[in-house]
């Protein structure tokens, strides 16, 4: 009998992360300090949407925070409980399920988090026009704040 076995991939470091995010997204600005990876970046989901600032926080051991900095959500809602957001103010984002591990620490950054992030903004902006969430998943209990 041949047995294979085969080991999870390793997490890639704050370092790694940080570099692949820099080829990734050069208009992006981050640094790493203090065991937490902090990023910045403008996300335009298509060509006619607004311009987004989000703030992207990553340590190894956890898993990344992406609240959006600008414009507003709230305003852009008009006072409206958005959905797919762990808090609403600052709106952070849900973007996977951590429970189900959709995401690990091996997996880029620049190739998961911020793509989706950008696909969050797509489903938001259709969902202020439509009322409707189209962006499928489960919406999370968000806190009050």
């Amino acid at each position: 009998m041949n047995f294979q076995f085969s080991l999870p991939a390793p997490a890639l470091s704050l370092t790694q992360q940080y570099m692949l995010l820099r080829r990734d997204f050069p208009t992006g600005a981050g640094e790493v300090r203090n065991g937490r990876l902090h990023w910045r970046q403008a996300l335009q989901p298509t060509p006619v949407s607004r311009r987004y600032g989000l703030h992207m926080r990553y340590t190894v051991k956890s898993v990344p925070e992406v609240v959006v900095e600008e414009p507003c959500l709230l305003d852009l809602a008009v006072e409206k409980r958005i959905p797919h957001l762990y808090r609403q103010k600052p709106a952070e984002l849900c973007l996977f399920r951590p429970a189900r591990r959709e995401w690990s620490a091996n997996s880029p950054l620049s190739m998961t988090v911020i793509p989706w992030s950008a696909l969050w903004l797509f489903y938001f902006e259709d969902w202020l026009v439509s009322g409707r969430w189209n962006g499928g998943g489960e919406h999370p209990k968000p806190e009050e704040n």
